[in-house]
C-alpha cells in the first residue's frame, strides 16, 4: 500500500537514532527524529543493500559512517535494535 514502510533502527527507540527503511521496494539510509517516517541521510552510500532474491536481503553498515547523524557502533558494547 502507498505510504507503507518497514524500518530497523540502531538504538532503543526512534528518537535521534540511525536507521534504514524500505518502502516501495526502495532502500533508504535514514535518521529517525521520532515516531514518524525517518528523514533520509544526505549520504546514501554508507549502507549497502543487496537483494539476495526470494525475499531475502542483506544490509551492510560500517561501524563508523560518514554522516554526522549516524552514531558510531563500538565493538563489544552491544547495540539495541528497534523495529518500526
Amino acid at each position: 500500500d502507498p505510504g507503507d514502510w518497514v524500518g530497523i533502527g540502531f538504538g532503543s527507540d526512534m528518537n535521534d537514532n540511525d536507521m534504514f527503511y524500505v518502502t516501495g521496494g526502495n532502500f533508504h539510509d535514514a535518521h529517525a527524529n521520532g515516531n514518524t517516517t525517518p528523514n533520509d541521510d544526505a549520504d546514501q552510500s554508507d549502507c549497502i543493500f543487496t537483494d539476495l532474491s526470494g525475499g531475502s536481503y542483506e544490509i551492510q553498515r560500517p561501524l563508523v559512517c560518514s554522516d554526522s547523524t549516524d552514531g558510531e557502533i563500538t565493538i563489544g558494547s552491544g547495540i539495541q535494535m528497534s523495529w518500526a
